[in-house]
Parts: structure tokens; sequence; C-alpha cells
């Protein structure tokens, strides 16, 4: 939301919570860390994705799309780097 969405923002299926707009797309999924790590206070990690300008912001079902698969896939090699308490 910080990037003041003309539309409003829409739900991608997939493994990681999606939200996608014309212009890009959040992702994220909660991540506990183990106690006593430095980040044990951040328990959720984001990705937001922003393109202005995009050949897809005009087409809102092209957009959903396009930034939806970029979000999941993008968030599924970050999460593979990440070490969650929970696995």
């Amino acid at each position: 939301m910080e990037h003041k969405p003309a539309d409003k923002p829409k739900k991608y299926p997939g493994r990681y919570e999606v939200a996608t707009w014309g212009r890009g797309a959040v992702a994220g999924f909660d991540c506990a860390r183990a106690p006593g790590d430095d980040d044990a206070a951040f328990t959720r990690y984001l990705i937001d994705i922003y393109a202005n300008d995009s050949e897809v912001e005009d087409d809102p079902e092209r957009a959903h799309e396009t930034f939806g698969k970029l979000a999941q896939a993008v968030m599924a090699e970050a999460a593979q780097k990440l070490s969650c308490a929970d696995g």
C-alpha cells in the first residue's frame, strides 16, 4: 500500500500469501526465528514488487497473473534461503 495503488489489491492463489495490483505485488509468509536469534522479534517475511510504467499496468487481469506468478516464484526462492524455527 506504500505505493498508493489506484486499484484495489487482489489475492493471488498459491503457497504464499500474495496480493497484486496494476503496478506490483506483495508476498508474505510466517517465519518465526529461533529463540536468541538477533531477529527473533520479526516473525513475518515480506517481499514487495513494484514496477512503474509496465506493459501490464493497464490490463488488470494480465497484471494480476504476471505479478502474482512473479511474487510466488520470488518468495519460493527466498523461503529456501531463510532459517525458520518451524521448519
